[in-house]
C-alpha cells in the first residue's frame, strides 16, 4: 500500500497544532497498542527531556495516518562519568502497512548526525523492545547488540545498561533479571502474529522468547546498541541489501 512520510519537529508546532497532532497520533497508538492513555503517550512522544526529537509520519493515499516513529537523543554523563548520549526510539505502524517500509533510514540518519558531530563520543541506542518484531529487526541491522544469544553480556556492558536506564528512572520487572522491564504498553493481540512468532524458529526470535516470556503482558527487553562506526557501516550494509530486496520483489 502506497504512503507518503514527513518528518515533524515537535518544537515547531503551537500549542493548538500539538494537540492536535497528539489526538491523531494517538487514535494510531490505539489501534496497535493498549494500555496508555494520552496524557502518558504524549510524554513519551514529545521527551521534553530530550535535546533532540524528530517524528516521522506515515500517511496513505487518502491522506490518513496510518503509522509513525519518533527518535529521541538524550545527552548524560552517566557511562563512567564521560559525556554519552543515547538514542530511544518508538515507532507504530498499521498492520496492512508494515512489510512495505522501513523505519531504518530514518534512524540511521539520525545517528550519522550526531556521530559526525562528536565522532569521539559514546553513543549508544537503547531499546525497551517489547515484541519480537522489534528484536528481530534490531538483531537484523546490528553487528554489536546486547544481549543476544550469540555472545555472554559483558559485566562492564550490563553495568553501562543499568546506568543508562536508572537514568530515564527505569527499574527491572525481577530482582534476579535486570534486562526485563515494564512498559506501560502492549501490543494488541494478533492471534495470526502471536502463532507465527511462537512458531518462527529464526535463533534470534527463539532467544527474545526465552528471555522474554511476559512480553504479551507488555514486558519489553532492554537491549542496547553500541554505535560505533562498525556497527554504523553494517547497519548501512544491511539497510542497501534490505531496500534492494523489496526492489526485486516490487519488479
Amino acid at each position: 500500500m502506497s504512503t507518503t512520510s514527513k518528518i515533524i519537529d515537535p518544537g515547531r508546532l503551537g500549542k493548538e497544532e500539538k494537540d492536535r497532532f497528539i489526538r491523531e497520533l494517538y487514535a494510531v497508538q490505539c489501534q496497535i497498542f493498549q494500555g496508555m492513555d494520552e496524557s502518558t503517550f504524549s510524554n513519551y512522544i514529545f521527551r521534553p527531556d530530550a535535546v533532540r526529537t524528530r517524528i516521522r509520519i506515515f500517511r496513505n493515499t487518502k491522506g490518513e495516518l496510518v503509522g509513525y516513529q519518533g527518535i529521541h537523543l538524550f545527552e548524560m554523563r552517566s557511562v563512567g562519568a564521560q559525556p554519552t548520549a543515547v538514542f530511544r526510539s518508538e515507532a507504530g505502524l498499521l498492520f496492512p502497512y508494515r512489510r512495505k517500509h522501513s523505519t531504518i533510514s530514518f534512524t540511521f540518519a539520525e545517528f550519522c548526525r550526531y556521530k559526525c558531530l562528536h565522532p569521539i563520543r559514546k553513543l549508544y541506542f537503547l531499546g525497551i523492545l517489547v515484541h519480537p518484531s522489534s528484536y528481530h529487526l534490531v538483531f537484523r541491522h546490528s553487528y554489536e547488540m546486547y544481549p543476544t544469544y550469540r555472545r555472554e553480556t559483558p559485566p562492564h556492558i550490563l553495568h553501562s545498561m543499568c546506568d543508562i536506564a536508572k537514568n530515564f528512572g527505569i527499574e527491572p520487572v525481577f530482582r534476579n533479571n535486570a534486562l526485563v522491564v515494564p512498559v506501560g504498553s502492549r501490543v494488541q493481540n494478533d492471534r495470526e502474529a502471536m502463532e507465527y512468532w511462537s512458531h518462527c524458529n529464526k535463533q534470534d526470535v527463539t532467544y527474545f522468547l526465552k528471555v522474554n516470556p511476559g512480553y504479551l503482558k507488555g514486558e519489553g527487553l532492554l537491549t542496547l546498541v553500541p554505535l560505533s562506526w562498525k556497527n554504523l557501516l553494517w547497519m548501512f550494509i544491511s539497510w542497501m541489501i534490505e531496500a534492494g530486496r523489496r526492489l526485486v520483489r516490487k519488479e
